[in-house]
């Protein structure tokens, strides 16, 4: 299926995993242009699903990134609730934490 980006290009979608590893091989190897172009895609097709992975990665330096993640965490309830539930790995819920506050599920630990 075809999408169509923020300023009305159609945009092919490309497998998650495809995106992510052409990611990590154009850090890898100082591919700055490339990065960004799988950034973008990513973007793009970022979806609840998928955003725990993308925030961690973005976490690891990408700021442009790390930025559209935490806009769409403060827009999407699921990733809101996957947050409150400690369905997100822990470098993301920490950064989510000014955002949302501490989760639910380790509240109640504390409380303990």
């Amino acid at each position: 299926t075809n999408r169509v980006a923020a300023v009305g290009i159609p945009t092919p979608s490309i497998k998650f995993n495809l995106l992510l590893a052409g990611y990590a091989f154009s850090e890898k190897y100082m591919m700055g242009d490339l990065g960004e172009k799988m950034a973008d895609h990513m973007k793009i097709q970022l979806n609840v699903t998928v955003f725990d992975d993308v925030m961690a990665l973005a976490l690891k330096g990408n700021h442009s990134l790390m930025s559209f993640c935490l806009k769409f965490a403060e827009l999407d309830a699921e990733v809101k609730k996957a947050f409150q539930e400690g369905r997100l790995r822990p470098e993301v819920t920490a950064a989510l934490e000014d955002l949302f506050g501490v989760p639910v599920e380790r509240q109640s630990v504390k409380r303990l």
